[in-house]
């Protein structure tokens, strides 16, 4: 299928996003796509305008700061199952996020969409509880908040209302006592014969 017809904007700034998410009633924000072009192509989604925000300088680091680990909206899920920092501090992230669908997905997905889409058999809006994660949610008008992941959901939301904000980043605190994972790779599959 195709996707019903819908205004494209590529700002190269989170003030240039946060404008064009403003102005349109319904916008969607596009950073990995793994979650936002099946719901465009099945029209379960119909926004009048798409907001990629993939030339946002930035957005895609993973660094710690007062403690926590910031996620940037367009890091990718492999930089951040890659990420040092991230294996170190929140082994869970690394272990769930290889799990994650497969090596295609996790090259062009993001972390912060996969928590915004809160689509309830991802692995990863349960890790963000369980870590107490915050989402740091930027207002049209710069100011700044956070706020926790959604909690529950009965399926994922193809056409939300109007966002009053967007969330440019999400930060995790690490365990006090998280065990390593015994092993980041997925389990073996039974092979079966010819």
């Amino acid at each position: 299928m195709k996707p019903a017809p819908f205004e494209y904007r590529r700002p190269a700034t989170v003030a240039g996003a946060l404008a064009d998410l403003a102005a349109a009633e319904g916008a969607r924000v596009l950073a990995g796509g793994q979650s936002l072009v099946p719901l465009l192509n099945l029209r379960l989604a119909t926004p009048p305008v798409v907001v990629d925000i993939n030339r946002v300088e930035g957005l895609d680091a993973v660094v710690e700061r007062e403690g926590r680990v910031h996620i940037g909206a367009t890091a990718r899920q492999s930089a951040v199952l890659a990420s040092e920092l991230v294996r170190s501090r929140l082994p869970l992230v690394a272990a769930a996020l290889a799990r994650v669908a497969h090596p295609q997905v996790r090259a062009r997905g993001t972390v912060v969409g996969n928590l915004c889409h809160h689509d309830p058999a991802s692995e990863m809006p349960a890790v963000a509880v369980a870590l107490d994660a915050e989402f740091t949610v930027v207002a049209p008008d710069g100011s700044a908040a956070t706020s926790p992941p959604p909690t529950s959901s009965s399926a994922p939301s193809p056409s939300p209302s109007r966002p009053a904000a967007w969330s440019p980043a999400s930060r995790s605190r690490s365990p006090r006592q998280a065990p390593a994972p015994a092993s980041t790779r997925s389990p073996a599959r039974p092979r079966t014969s010819r």
